[in-house]
C-alpha cells in the first residue's frame, strides 16, 4: 500500500480529534455532549457530501466549531472507483463533535458558505456558456454545405437504392433535434450493410468515394463489428441520457448510467466504457457527489448536451457518406461515449480522484483517433475537440459550486445529537412544474420551455399551430392561436426558473405588485439576468415569407437587446402568477 500523504493525514486526524474531543474527567458525563451530522443528496443513489465545510453556531448565533469538513473518501486513504468504498459509502458525509457543551444547545449546523466561490462559479459558468455558443455556430457554418444539400436534392444527394425507412428517420437529423433522440434507436442497425454493394455500382455517388469506403471499413474494423452493434443497441439509453442531462433529470442521468453498464461485456474500448462505469457508479462517491451538484444548480450539463446534439442533428446523411461510405453515422454512439467518458474525467479531477480520470481519459484518446483521415471525419474531431476543451472546466465549476452550498439544520440537542441532512436535487423540476399550473390560464412553460420541440416552434411560426394543442386551436382561450414570425423558447429548466426568480426580485415588479395592479408587464433585457453570454441558453424558428406565404423557418437570431417578456397577474387572494414569459425582441 502506498503511504499516506502529509494531506490524507492531516485528513484522518482531524476526523479523529473532533470525535474524541471532550472534558476529561466530567464523572456525570453531562458537561458535554456529541454532536454530529451527516450529509446526502436526495438523488437515487442518496450519494453522501464528502468533503464539505461546516460550522456549528450556538442559540446566540455564536460559530463555536468553524471550517472541518465533512469525512471523504480522503479520510479513508480511497479514491473513487477503489475497493472498499462501497463499504463505507453510509458512513461518509458526516461529521461527529464529542466535546459541546450542554449548556450552548439547541445548536444549528450549517455549511461553510463561501460567496466568493459562488461568484466564480458563476464565472466559469458563462464562459463554457459563452464558449458553447462560438463552437455551435462555428460548427453549423462548417456544415451548411452539407445541409443544404440534403435539403436540395434529398435522397439524390447519397445512395438512393438505400432502405427509405431508414432514410426518413434520417431525415429527423436535421428537421427535429428532439425527436432524434426519439427515432435514433428505430434507425439504428448494421452499418456494415448492402449499402456497399450499391457503393460499389455507383462510387461517383459519394464524395470521395474510395477514401470514404476506405475510412468507413478502417474504423469498423477498429471498432470491431460486434462491439459497434453493441454500442448502436445501447443507443436508447445514450440518446435518453442526453435528454435526460438537458432536463436536469438526475432520475434519468442515474438510471441511464445504470443501464450504460451493460456494454461491460463488450470487447475493446466500448467494454472498458462499460467496465469504468460500472465501477464508478458501484464504488464511487466523489465524481457523483460533482456531477448532482453541478446539474442541481446549473443548465451546464444540459446545454453541453443539447450543443452536442444540435451539431449532431447538422451532421446529415450524406456528411456520413464522404466519411464513412455509410449512411448511418455509426460512431455516432462512440461520439457521444467519449463525451460522457470526458464529463466523467473532468468531474474526477476537480474531485482529486485521479485513478478514474485516467481511465476516462484513456477512453477519450482512444475513441478520438476514429475521428482522423479525411475531411469530414477531420470535421467531427474538431468538434469532438472543442466540446471536450469546455467540457473540462465543470470540474472547477462543480468545485466552487460545493465550496459555495448553503445547508442549515436547526434545534440539534442531547435528545437530538445526530442529523441525517437530505438536500434537495430536483428543485428546478419542481419549481418548473409549480409554473406549468401557476394560475387560470398560464402557459408560459408549455409554449416557450425546453421541452417544446423545433417542429413545434416551427408548426407555431409558420401555420399557427399551438404547442399546447398541435392545432390552430389556441389551449388557452378555445379559439384561433395567435403567433408571430418569431417562436421562441428558454432552453432548460433551470434557466426558466432563474430568469422567472430574477424577475419577481426585480424593483419595476415590486413596485407594480405594492400598487397591487391586476396585471404586471416586465421586459427585462436578457443580458441583465443572464450577462452578454445568454444566446446558448435560447432557441427559436423564424418564419421566412408572410403569415399568409410562409416559405419555410430558419434558427432565430437573437439581438444582443433581447428582452425576457413576462405577464403576470392577479389572483384572487391578492398573489400574482406567471402567466408568460419567453424571450422578445424589442
Amino acid at each position: 500500500m502506498n503511504p499516506l500523504q502529509p494531506y490524507q493525514v492531516t485528513a484522518r486526524a482531524q476526523k479523529t480529534a473532533y470525535e474524541n474531543t471532550g472534558e476529561f474527567g466530567c464523572p456525570t458525563g453531562k458537561c458535554t455532549m456529541p454532536v454530529g451530522i451527516q450529509f446526502f443528496y436526495d438523488d437515487p443513489l442518496e450519494t453522501p457530501i464528502t468533503d464539505l465545510g461546516i460550522n456549528i453556531i450556538t442559540k446566540q448565533g455564536e460559530a463555536i466549531v468553524q471550517g472541518p469538513k465533512t469525512e471523504s473518501l480522503l479520510t479513508r486513504g480511497l479514491q473513487d472507483s477503489d475497493e472498499g468504498v462501497e463499504e463505507i459509502r453510509q458512513e461518509l458525509g458526516g461529521f461527529s463533535h464529542s466535546g459541546i457543551e450542554v449548556k450552548n444547545s439547541p445548536l444549528s449546523i450549517e455549511t461553510d458558505y463561501d460567496e466568493a466561490a459562488e461568484k466564480e462559479a458563476w464565472e466559469i459558468e458563462k464562459n463554457i456558456v459563452a464558449g458553447l455558443h462560438t463552437v455551435e455556430e462555428a460548427m453549423k457554418t462548417k456544415l451548411k454545405p452539407y445541409v443544404a444539400a440534403w435539403q436540395k436534392d434529398g435522397l439524390s444527394s447519397a445512395i438512393t437504392a438505400y432502405n427509405s425507412g431508414r432514410m426518413k428517420g434520417l431525415q429527423m437529423w436535421w428537421d427535429e433535434e428532439t425527436d432524434f433522440w426519439n427515432t435514433i434507436p428505430k434507425v439504428a442497425g448494421k452499418a456494415y450493410d448492402a449499402v456497399y454493394d450499391h457503393y460499389a455500382e455507383n462510387p461517383w455517388r459519394l464524395f470521395g468515394p474510395y477514401a470514404a469506403y476506405e475510412a468507413a471499413t478502417n474504423i469498423w474494423d477498429s471498432i470491431g463489428q460486434s462491439a459497434a452493434q453493441a454500442a448502436w443497441g445501447k443507443m436508447l439509453q445514450l440518446s435518453a441520457l442526453m435528454k435526460a442531462l438537458l432536463y436536469g433529470d438526475i432520475d434519468g442521468v442515474i438510471s441511464n448510467l445504470k443501464d450504460l453498464t451493460g456494454l461491460s461485456t463488450v470487447e475493446g474500448y466500448i467494454g472498458e466504457f462499460g467496465k469504468m462505469l460500472k465501477d464508478a457508479l458501484d464504488k464511487g462517491v466523489e465524481w457523483l457527489r460533482d456531477m448532482i451538484e453541478v446539474i442541481r444548480r446549473t443548465p451546464v450539463f444540459g446545454l453541453i448536451a443539447r450543443t452536442f446534439m444540435r451539431i449532431i442533428v447538422h451532421m446529415t446523411p450524406n456528411f456520413w457518406a464522404e466519411g464513412m461510405g455509410t449512411f448511418e453515422g455509426y460512431i455516432i454512439p462512440e461520439a457521444i461515449i467519449m463525451l460522457i467518458s470526458s464529463i466523467i474525467a473532468a468531474l474526477s479531477v476537480g474531485a482529486g480522484s485521479l485513478v478514474l480520470a485516467l481511465r476516462c481519459a484513456a477512453i477519450v484518446k482512444k475513441i478520438r483517433l476514429l475521428f482522423s483521415g479525411n475531411k469530414a471525419l477531420k470535421l467531427m474531431g474538431v468538434f469532438m475537440d472543442a466540446i471536450t476543451e469546455l467540457v473540462n472546466k465543470v470540474g472547477k465549476l462543480a468545485k466552487k459550486l460545493r465550496q459555495s452550498i448553503k445547508e442549515v439544520e436547526e434545534n440539534l440537542s442531547s435528545a437530538k445529537n445526530k442529523a441525517i441532512k437530505m438536500v434537495e436535487v430536483r428543485y428546478f423540476k419542481r419549481r418548473l412544474n409549480k409554473l406549468r399550473h401557476h394560475g387560470p390560464g398560464a402557459h408560459g412553460v408549455q409554449r416557450h420551455e425546453g421541452e417544446v420541440t423545433a417542429k413545434m416552434l416551427d408548426d407555431r411560426c409558420l401555420h399557427g399551430k399551438d404547442p399546447m394543442t398541435g392545432t390552430t386551436t389556441d389551449g388557452v382561450h378555445g379559439g384561433n392561436h395567435g403567433y408571430g414570425k418569431d417562436a421562441t423558447k428558454i432552453n432548460t429548466p433551470a434557466d426558466f426558473v432563474r430568469a422567472y426568480e430574477y424577475i419577481i426580485k426585480d424593483p419595476s415588479f415590486l413596485a407594480a405588485k405594492a400598487l397591487g395592479e391586476p396585471k404586471i408587464i416586465t421586459q427585462i433585457p436578457m443580458e441583465k439576468i443572464f450577462d452578454s453570454d445568454f444566446k446558448s441558453r435560447l432557441f427559436g424558428r423564424t418564419r421566412v415569407g408572410s403569415k399568409n406565404n410562409p416559405s419555410h423557418a430558419v434558427d432565430t437570431v437573437f439581438p444582443d437587446n433581447t428582452e425576457l417578456f413576462a405577464i403576470f397577474k392577479k389572483n384572487t387572494d391578492g398573489s400574482y402568477y406567471l402567466y408568460t414569459m419567453y424571450p422578445k425582441f424589442p
